[in-house]
């Protein structure tokens, strides 16, 4: 695990949910009366990031279900985002997501990760939803909650089908994944990290990151620190717990399509510019950590070509 600076709100651990809303990771609790500060400036960048980030980790996710499946940690996903403007109580907030992506109070899709479940049945980013297997949304206040409980108990039936505001229905076949959803916050800190419940990683060390490659090994180490159980084992770190990490993560990051080529070039870049202990002074960190990933990926790549 990288070093734990990020705190992961639980309104946004929704333990079975198949969509997120936006509240989860940009720091922002369910409306409150009076509207607290706008949290929304550069919107339109972090969601373009968060959609990269939204999609490496789905495919993750997808790759490692088997194992998450046998330690009963999976759910039925159809890889949505959505939101409404009734999760922002700032003014200031409401005004720029209007005037950037015209939403209203409406339930609207924010994303649909690339190649997920959702966005093969052609649902696409700005869409208003209107109904679940027939179910009619409200607007405001609650209505973003009430999707996602419909959403999940559709999904566990097997299919979510969903009205548009135009009328069309879209019908999707979910995709069991781990059960962690993955989080992108907006922080400067360069760092990473898992509680055993979400993945997080930093806009600050997302924009060290030149590929969904190298992504893909960043949250496949934390996702890695689940499946192995390290985060049961209590906070302390070691350096043996890493290098397992690194290994089960590369394993993943292959599994999922990803070229783990990638891993030694993003530790050699991040031990040049002096990076590597400021995520974290426990981590091996080096030519030792990568000399270590280095061999991992040559192991990987015999059984793996």
């Amino acid at each position: 695990m990288l070093r734990k600076v990020i705190m992961i709100a639980l309104v946004s651990l929704f333990p079975a949910c198949t969509s997120l809303g936006l509240q989860d990771d940009m720091g922002l609790s369910p409306p409150a009366p009076a509207p607290g500060p706008a949290v929304t400036e550069g919107i339109d960048t972090y969601m373009h990031q968060r959609m990269r980030v939204e999609s490496v980790g789905f495919r993750l996710r997808q790759a490692a279900a088997p194992t998450c499946a046998r330690q009963g940690a999976t759910r039925n996903d159809i890889g949505i985002v959505v939101w409404s403007l009734a999760n922002f109580p700032n003014p200031d907030d409401r005004a720029r997501l209007q005037r950037i992506f015209s939403l209203t109070q409406a339930v609207t899709v924010a994303l649909a990760v690339e190649d997920g479940p959702a966005r093969k049945a052609g649902i696409r980013p700005g869409q208003v939803i209107t109904h679940v297997d027939g179910v009619g949304l409200p607007t405001g206040q609650g209505a973003t909650a009430r999707f996602i409980s419909l959403s999940n108990e559709a999904a566990g039936r097997g299919s979510v089908t969903l009205r548009l505001a135009g009328g069309q229905e879209r019908t999707i076949r979910p995709t069991p994944v781990c059960a962690s959803p993955v989080l992108l916050v907006r922080s400067e800190d360069l760092n990473a990290a898992t509680d055993g419940n979400a993945l997080a990683i930093t806009t600050g060390l997302y924009g060290l990151l030149r590929s969904d490659d190298e992504i893909a090994v960043i949250l496949g180490h934390e996702l890695a620190h689940i499946l192995l159980g390290h985060t049961k084992a209590g906070p302390a770190e070691d350096p043996a717990r890493e290098i397992d990490a690194d290994r089960t993560g590369l394993q993943l990051a292959a599994s999922a399509g990803f070229d783990i080529d990638a891993a030694p070039a993003l530790w050699k870049r991040l031990n040049t510019l002096q990076l590597a202990a400021g995520l974290s002074a426990t981590h091996p960190t080096g030519p030792a950590r990568e000399a270590a990933i280095r061999k991992a990926v040559e192991e990987i790549r015999r059984i793996r070509p």
